[in-house]
């Protein structure tokens, strides 16, 4: 894994002090959704959400996941979706 300049906590802590109301944290190899409760229970005043990564080193994208995301956030970026669907390697959503 590549290191980082911060970690999830002082992200929500940095976004908080710069008044933004919430933040999304993203990670490429585990599910973020318990950390970002975590995150907003323990910086508080904020609201925290995980991300949901469809890259090919998280298994590219999942159909379902795409469905339910959907549901909780709206509609997906283009931009996370169009590379692997220009390259025909995932499922049609």
């Amino acid at each position: 894994m590549t290191s980082r300049s911060v970690n999830s906590f002082e992200v929500v802590q940095n976004a908080k002090a710069a008044g933004m109301r919430a933040v999304v944290l993203k990670n490429h190899y585990v599910s973020t959704a318990a950390l970002a409760q975590l995150a907003m229970e323990e910086v508080g005043g904020i609201e925290v959400y995980g991300g949901i990564v469809l890259n090919r080193s998280n298994g590219g994208i999942n159909p379902e996941a795409v469905r339910r995301m959907v549901e909780v956030e709206g509609a997906p970026r283009q931009s996370c979706l169009a590379p692997d669907l220009r390259r025909g390697e995932s499922d049609q959503v």
